[in-house]
């Protein structure tokens, strides 16, 4: 899960960080989305409230 966390947020500074912003946003906000869909899943999995 912190893991997690931490790509989410290289892939958020990484969109500051390149330029033009609309292709560094293109290129990292996909991987974004999906990790934070997949820690919503994560964090609500039976496995994970044991």
């Amino acid at each position: 899960m912190v893991g997690l966390l931490c790509g989410m947020l290289a892939a958020a500074a990484m969109i500051f960080g390149v330029h033009p912003p609309s292709v560094s946003i293109a290129l990292f906000a996909p991987s974004i989305i999906a990790a934070a869909i997949l820690a919503v899943l994560m964090w609500s999995s039976p496995a994970e409230n044991q």
